[in-house]
């Protein structure tokens, strides 16, 4: 029961925006919050009644997540909206909780293959519709199909590049954002490339894991997600240079001469400016960063409480409005996509550590570089060498990178909260595997 639970709560998890009209993403969030609290009853039940043996985290994680509940709660206390901030820390809860049933759940039946091929299926689905969206509104094929592929608030939305007045539509699959869906496949690429490249899989299935991530990347393409775009190219670097450290010089230089030479003709090198928003900069980022660090020497060291930057950014400086064009049409994509729902809950301050300063206090920044730090130390210093152990490094390491330009990233949101905390646990079992297998090794 546990394992059907796990893979209907994984099914779930990008679904943060319905398809149709009849179910909206209300009720689709409070179905992922039901789905981890029944798993935790059965969870509990199978474990602590029955008394079984329990597979836990690193111990330093333990500690980790003492601290970080202390100051969540610390920061609760003196929160300057009270009913906000203990709504805020629901997905915190719900990650912890997670990543303790997955390890455990790992630990135990060792089918973490089944689960990352079950992941792979689930991203190619998401993927495959965001390729559908993109091309029913953007070249107008299947046009039929609109009213069934693509919810009403993300019809017709679009960045628009100013100098050749051209738009292209951003697609966002199964999330109510396409920067959520660039996330998402962020997390997903290295790990589907690393099963492709797995060994230990059956050729077949290393050829439709390829054919997956090609299409998790076209549909990064397609949503226009420029974090999602690099978080997943910095995975497959670092997963190329682990797995291929001899050639991967080499297979890089040739990569830059080529994409040189592309570059080196303007009918080439204009569509990337185009697509990237070149002159569009950091959308705004640089001023968000300073308001909010702002808004941190307000409350430096208990924070505000969580889930209330929001409605202090907001209050304060309202929406960003600048002569900046491309920004402002960001700003208004925003309240496009979100008219109807609550639009401030989607609102932050485009840096994990910043967000997190603002909302806990200066000490949440460093607890979380200290956790990042030896999370990634575990993994790179294990004894066992594996492609997937690879693939879990490539894409930690990546996502951990897109902690910079958003703070969506970690235990703030429960789409993302799900994937996070499972891909921490695969981190623990391979690192707990690789610490047997060394050890089997010195005897």
């Amino acid at each position: 029961m546990i394992k059907i639970i796990i893979f209907f709560l994984l099914t779930v998890a990008p679904w943060t925006r319905s398809i149709a009209t009849v179910f909206s993403p209300f009720y689709l969030t409070i179905l992922r919050y039901s789905l981890v609290w029944v798993l935790f009853g059965f969870w509990f039940f199978q474990k602590v009644i029955t008394g079984k043996k329990i597979y836990l985290p690193e111990k330093w994680f333990i500690y980790f997540v003492c601290f970080w509940l202390s100051l969540i709660l610390l920061s609760t206390v003196h929160s300057v909206n009270l009913k906000l901030s203990l709504i805020s820390l629901i997905p915190y809860i719900n990650g912890f909780v997670l990543v303790f049933i997955f390890t455990d759940f790992l630990g135990e039946r060792e089918n973490w293959r089944s689960i990352l091929n079950y992941l792979v299926w689930i991203g190619t689905f998401v993927s495959i519709l965001a390729i559908l969206q993109y091309l029913i509104v953007q070249f107008e094929v299947l046009s039929s199909l609109e009213k069934w592929l693509i919810p009403p608030a993300q019809r017709g939305i679009s960045f628009l590049d100013l100098a050749s007045g051209k738009s292209q539509y951003r697609a966002a699959g199964t999330f109510y954002h396409p920067n959520n869906l660039g996330i998402y496949f962020g997390l997903l690429v290295p790990l589907t490339f690393a099963l492709g490249m797995d060994p230990g899989s059956p050729g077949k299935r290393r050829v439709l894991s390829v054919i997956s991530g090609l299409c998790m990347l076209f549909a990064l393409y397609c949503s226009g997600s420029r974090g999602g775009i690099l978080t997943s190219v910095l995975g497959l670097l670092i997963l190329g240079r682990l797995a291929y450290r001899r050639a991967f010089i080499n297979i890089i230089a040739l990569i830059l001469v080529l994409f040189s030479l592309a570059f080196s003709f303007n009918e080439l090198r204009q569509p990337v400016l185009e697509y990237f928003r070149w002159a569009g900069g950091l959308s705004g980022r640089t001023e968000i960063w300073q308001k909010s660090f702002q808004l941190f020497l307000e409350h430096p060291f208990l924070g505000s409480g969580i889930g209330t930057l929001p409605e202090r950014y907001l209050g304060n400086y309202g929406f960003l409005l600048t002569s900046d064009l491309y920004t402002l049409e960001n700003e208004v994509y925003q309240l496009v996509l979100n008219a109807g729902e609550i639009v401030q809950a989607n609102y932050s301050a485009h840096n994990l550590y910043l967000n997190s300063a603002v909302e806990m206090g200066f000490l949440a920044p460093l607890s979380y570089i200290c956790f990042i730090w030896i999370y990634l130390r575990g993994l790179l210093k294990a004894e066992k060498k594996t492609i997937i152990r690879y693939g879990i490094i490539g894409s930690a390491s990546a996502h951990f990178a897109h902690t910079i330009m958003e703070s969506n990233v970690m235990f703030t949101q429960d789409a993302t909260t799900i994937m996070v905390a499972l891909l921490i646990a695969l981190g623990f079992y391979f690192q707990k595997k690789g610490e047997i297998y060394g050890a089997a090794a010195t005897v």
